[in-house]
């Protein structure tokens, strides 16, 4: 009948809404990836407030006017402990002469605010360790660390933290480079590289987290490039580097790195294929590496055990132990011999250039003499994303 069919035009016209409605919330939940990752990653990221000694204003270690820098950190512990940029707290307050002493305010996602201090800091890596001195009533959000090591340029990344003092800033942006030399950037000191975003990062930004889709930390925030024809370009320390700075300070307050006594630099090769090298340009003397027999000009094809083409094959596999012993395999060009001679009455054999030389290297811990990559490098304004009021 006709009051049939309408009955039953209607019915169906209902449910293709309905289902087009639950297609439309379907597809809103599918592609809400960004704030999926934030909200896993957000509980644990926090506001620092550091009590600091005003630059310039301290004249013979008295007086002076006090301010307060302000940064941001995420938990990476139960028991409180929390990681930053060191340069949010390299000038906190001395007090009575010690370290540390300095009060930090430590504000939460959720607005709960709780003092600390600074547990440590290597100002080197710009890592730094803050500790809650007073915990809360409920259990402390813990970061879920990532591994920076297979980060890929193109991939969504999300930086948190608070920004020119706005708490619980979401930002977003792709990796533009994983592999982004200190010296490019104007920041020459730093052994490591950096990871390069397009995610907004801004005064405050300094030293909280970077994080990938599944809300994992990936990276550290800590600068962006100055100017104001500048835009979308900032840095992360990956966190690889970052974590092996990280069991160090907690363990023992203070990094010792490895020392090899080797400078090396990447060029382009002069007789195999269409890779690049990496060249010894410098052996310290009564290095260890000198021990070995390394020489300047020598190129490093293979070092423990893996093949090398950039400075930074090298640098990961050395990371921040010592004391074990490492190959390194190397096309040498001048006369050498195989092996350094116990006394002038041993045999030695001396091997003629080209020739592939194989040598063991034991890692010395040193803290002072760290060879760094020789590297061209040119002078870029670095803005360090935390404001001082």
């Amino acid at each position: 009948s006709a009051v049939a069919a309408a009955v039953a035009s209607a019915v169906a016209a209902a449910h293709d809404e309905q289902a087009s409605n639950c297609i439309s919330e379907s597809a809103t939940r599918q592609f809400q990836f960004l704030a999926d990752a934030a909200d896993k990653a957000s509980p644990s990221v926090v506001n620092l407030k550091v009590d600091v000694q005003q630059r310039g204003a301290v004249i013979g270690g008295f007086g002076g006017t006090r301010g307060a820098a302000t940064g941001s950190g995420f938990i990476i512990s139960e028991d409180g402990l929390i990681v930053t940029n060191a340069h949010v707290v390299a000038h906190s307050a001395q007090m009575g002469g010690r370290f540390g002493q300095g009060a930090v305010t430590v504000t939460m996602w959720d607005g709960t605010k709780l003092p600390a201090s600074v547990h440590s800091m290597d100002q080197q890596s710009d890592v730094a360790l803050v500790k809650l001195t007073k915990m809360p009533a409920k259990p402390l959000p813990v970061a879920s660390i990532g591994s920076s090591a297979l980060l890929r340029p193109g991939e969504w990344v999300v930086a948190l933290g608070s920004p020119l003092h706005l708490m619980n800033t979401v930002t977003a942006g792709i990796v533009s480079s994983v592999a982004r030399q200190g010296s490019e950037i104007g920041m020459t000191d730093k052994r490591h590289e950096f990871i390069q975003t397009d995610a907004a990062i801004n005064g405050g930004n300094s030293g909280g987290p970077l994080i990938n889709l599944d809300g994992e930390v990936i990276g550290i925030n800590t600068a962006k490039l100055a100017g104001q024809q500048v835009s979308g370009i900032s840095f992360a320390i990956p966190m690889d580097t970052a974590w092996q700075v990280i069991k160090q300070l907690r363990t023992n307050r203070t990094v010792v790195r490895p020392y090899l006594g080797i400078k090396f630099s990447t060029a382009l090769p002069t007789r195999r294929g269409d890779s690049s090298e990496v060249r010894v340009v410098g052996v310290s003397p009564g290095s260890p590496a000198e021990g070995a027999g390394v020489k300047i000009g020598d190129t490093i094809l293979q070092f423990d055990n893996k093949p090398v083409s950039s400075n930074r094959d090298i640098l990961e596999r050395i990371g921040y132990s010592y004391g074990r012993t490492i190959t390194i395999r190397s096309l040498v060009d001048h006369p050498t011999y195989l092996a350094p001679p116990a006394s002038p009455n041993v045999l030695r054999t001396l091997i003629s250039p080209p020739n592939l030389v194989t040598r063991s290297v034991t890692i010395a811990p040193d803290q002072n003499n760290l060879a760094l990559p020789s590297l061209p490098h040119r002078t870029i304004a670095l803005h360090r994303t935390s404001p001082t009021d």
